[in-house]
């Protein structure tokens, strides 16, 4: 009895953890830094939207496509590269990531 039991609690943790992952997955996803305003832009990565493109051609032509589909963009990268080296750390950033995002939740 307390077997069936347990099994059935594991299932729901793996259930939930598995939705967990792939909300987080889609919020990774929906990351546009290029749709903030110019002002907000410039505060969160010290750098015009200009640059910021630049930056990310030159990346983007001197490294290899991922191998794996859930590999994290190109773009994400650098945005968090930035965002770290601009603000010092990363606790503010990830307190403010629903300003890059275009999730309704986040509001």
């Amino acid at each position: 009895m307390h077997s069936i039991a347990f099994r059935l609690v594991a299932e729901e943790e793996e259930g939930r953890l598995m939705a967990q992952r792939v909300e987080r997955r889609k919020l990774r996803d929906t990351i546009n830094p290029f749709e903030l305003p110019q002002s907000l832009f410039e505060k969160y990565y010290r750098l015009n939207k200009p640059g910021f493109q630049y930056l990310l051609d030159v990346l983007t032509a001197n490294t290899e496509a991922p191998k794996k589909a859930f590999a994290i963009s190109p773009i994400a990268k650098l945005s968090a590269c930035l965002r770290f080296l601009a603000e010092g750390g990363y606790q503010t950033g990830v307190g403010k990531d629903c300003d890059v995002s275009n999730k309704e939740s986040c509001m």
